[in-house]
């Protein structure tokens, strides 16, 4: 985060130092008050969601790769990148726990320090609790999943 910071601040950020493992392990390890044991290390085990643990580097590789590549071709608007890239990283499921408050962090770095634009505020809602906001997240996720994107962006501005 100290080198996103920093970049920021001397207007030299590029998607590649968003976009990168180390730091979205770095994020990841952010998220978390008391620094549990897998905070920033990726899952060793398969999960009901998420890629085969041992592809997940390959995939986020392959992710970030395809990102920057849409970043630089302008291939959709700038929420659209960034909403398109939350919810790869929740399919990719690259964590124990943690997963969607990453994506969502991860989006709104790219959106409010790469794009300099407002942050997604989410319904501001805490969307760890099993509340209306969730269940609307959850549903829009998965017209997601069918290559949807619209209610999930609407969510994240709403």
């Amino acid at each position: 985060m100290q080198v996103i910071s920093e970049k920021a601040t001397e207007n030299s950020l590029s998607a590649g130092d968003i976009l990168s493992i180390e730091n979205i392990k770095v994020v990841h390890n952010s998220i978390f008050e008391k620094k549990p044991y897998h905070a920033g290390s990726f899952r060793n085990a398969n999960v009901n969601i998420g890629v085969d643990y041992t592809l997940i580097e390959k995939e986020l590789n392959e992710t970030f790769d395809l990102y920057k590549n849409y970043i630089a071709n302008n291939k959709y608007n700038e929420d659209e990148i960034a909403i398109r890239l939350h919810h790869r990283l929740i399919l990719v499921h690259p964590f124990v726990d943690g997963n969607g408050r990453l994506a969502r962090l991860i989006a709104d770095i790219l959106i409010t320090i790469f794009y300099c634009r407002s942050q997604f505020t989410w319904m501001n809602s805490n969307l760890n609790s099993y509340e209306e906001p969730r269940r609307r997240y959850i549903a829009a996720l998965r017209k997601a999943d069918a290559g949807h994107f619209d209610d999930l962006i609407v969510f994240a501005r709403s």
